[in-house]
């Protein structure tokens, strides 16, 4: 069993409850964590949007579970507190030079 990937990026965010907007949010924080050699071949989103604060941001916290020669498996969670709002999964695959 493989130690939990610690957070490589976390950040404050604006969030809305529209799927989509939340599906194009994770998809580009993911992809900038794999980065331009990596290419997205499998996408997972979560949402449990709830009723928010206005004056309380999510942070969006991204991590690099684990990355081979040819896959990258990175996650997301966006919380405000305690609470996930949504999360996110992706696989990526090396693109070939």
């Amino acid at each position: 069993m493989q130690p939990e990937a610690e957070p490589t990026t976390s950040r404050a965010l604006k969030v809305s409850a529209d799927p989509r907007a939340l599906a194009d949010m994770a998809l580009a924080a993911l992809q900038t964590e794999a980065g331009h050699t990596r290419r997205l071949v499998s996408f997972a989103l979560e949402i449990g949007v709830g009723p928010m604060d206005p004056g309380t941001p999510p942070r969006l916290s991204v991590r690099r579970d684990r990355t081979t020669s040819t896959l990258s498996f990175i996650s997301l969670e966006a919380r405000v507190g305690d609470e996930l709002l949504f999360s996110a999964r992706g696989v990526f695959s090396a693109i070939p030079a």
